[in-house]
């Protein structure tokens, strides 16, 4: 019996130390899409948070501190700058939103296309918002707080999609 168990945990030490030296064998690379892509999830989600509360400065000024982790030229680090951009120099939350919409949708293809890493992602879809026209959001909890609408609809949505 005990010789049993100590082949089971000489075997899990063994699977440790290969799950260890795999991890350190990736590509440069790939650590630093992994940190890129948790600066520009961190920078989103205070925009998202900062808009369910209605705060048009806080959104403006979460998007300022984005716009300054988006150094790389690409395509798709452009898309996030310009509409990073709108929400940054508006005071108004209604030309926030709309431009928050645009920048979900960018921020959704990014993450897409570049694999996230680890933790766990929500779509989440609110069918009343820009006049029953309907806008997709992103947030890292699977409870629905709208940006949308912020405290009028606090609610309002349901997740259409994990990513993980």
């Amino acid at each position: 019996m005990f010789a049993i168990i100590l082949a089971s945990c000489t075997q899990q030490a063994n699977n440790q130390n290969e799950q260890t030296t795999q991890e350190s064998l990736r590509p440069a690379e790939t650590v630093v899409a992994a940190e890129e892509i948790t600066s520009v999830l961190s920078g989103y989600m205070a925009i998202k948070d900062a808009l369910v509360a209605t705060d048009a400065q806080k959104a403006s000024k979460s998007a300022n501190a984005l716009l300054a982790l988006l150094t790389e030229e690409n395509e798709m680090m452009g898309k996030l700058k310009e509409s990073v951009q709108k929400i940054a120099v508006s005071e108004d939350t209604d030309q926030q939103r709309a431009a928050f919409e645009l920048l979900s949708e960018d921020v959704y293809t990014y993450v897409k296309e570049n694999d996230l890493e680890r933790g766990t992602l929500y779509r989440q879809y609110c069918p009343m918002a820009f006049k029953n026209k309907g806008a997709y959001w992103l947030s890292t909890s699977n409870q629905v707080r709208n940006p949308y609408f912020g405290d009028r609809m606090l609610k309002c949505g349901s997740v259409r999609e994990t990513l993980e």
